[in-house]
């Protein structure tokens, strides 16, 4: 049985699950802090995004949790984890509260049409050929109706349905989710993460973070392994690894 354990402040939900990890042998980690088992708190103080990002969220407003997992794959493999933990989200805010227009922005925020809801940071640790645990730090917009101005597209599920909801449910919902697409085949884990591609198949700007180039690109797959592999209009195809790419405008 997965544990959760909650916290009114913490730095960071990712870091408190990882010094948690810290206390144990690792041939007793998963008897102790069993699959599924969740910090979530009101507060962080060092929210933590992608790279040197930060995640800024209202006191108690919105779910701030992380989610330990073991995952039986490969190293290699290891992006499956991102579209699992996306998935989750995103069939729970479209199947279960029944927001429209929810996409997967590559390779895991969940956007509603163009604006962000939620933001997901996973971390796995490796040993040798293979992922000892990996954990999922996720930031989803729940009761917050207004946010700072430097925030760039944010919206909230409050500002898409006009309701307020219990963070504590929505956290049960999420890793029930979370667990039902856990025993789902990794073909088709991929196949509906594809299916909720935000901008796939469809041509918009995208600046090359490497050369600052401004290329019109359209989204032809992601791979696998994570690569987004998209084509300009002549169809030469361009790969992308995280981080290599910036959306610049919705799709035309």
């Amino acid at each position: 049985m997965h544990k959760l354990i909650h916290k009114d402040i913490l730095t960071s939900s990712n870091q408190f699950l990882t010094d948690w990890i810290q206390q144990f042998p690792r041939n007793l980690l998963e008897e102790n802090i069993p699959a599924y088992s969740v910090v979530y708190t009101d507060y962080q103080t060092k929210g933590r995004g992608q790279q040197e990002h930060t995640w800024e969220s209202e006191r108690g407003k919105n779910l701030l949790m992380s989610i330990i997992l073991y995952p039986n794959i490969l190293p290699s493999h290891q992006f499956l984890i991102c579209e699992h933990v996306s998935l989750a989200i995103a069939d729970f805010l479209d199947k279960q509260l029944g927001i429209e227009d929810v996409k997967i922005k590559w390779p895991n925020d969940i956007y509603i049409k163009n604006k962000k809801i939620a933001g997901i940071l996973v971390e796995h640790t490796i040993q040798h050929d293979r992922i000892l645990y990996s954990i999922a730090g996720i930031g989803l917009n729940i009761n917050q109706a207004s946010f700072a101005s430097w925030i760039p597209n944010p919206t909230s599920v409050l500002i898409e349905t006009n309701n307020t909801y219990d963070i504590e449910s929505i956290l049960q919902s999420i890793v029930e989710n979370i667990k039902k697409i856990s025993t789902k085949e990794a073909s088709l884990i991929h196949q509906k993460y594809i299916q909720y591609l935000y901008q796939y198949n469809q041509f918009a700007r995208y600046k090359i973070i490497k050369t600052q180039e401004i290329h019109q690109l359209k989204i032809i797959t992601v791979e696998p392994t994570g690569l987004l592999k998209t084509e300009d209009p002549m169809g030469e195809v361009y790969m992308f690894n995280f981080h290599e790419i910036e959306y610049l405008t919705e799709s035309y």
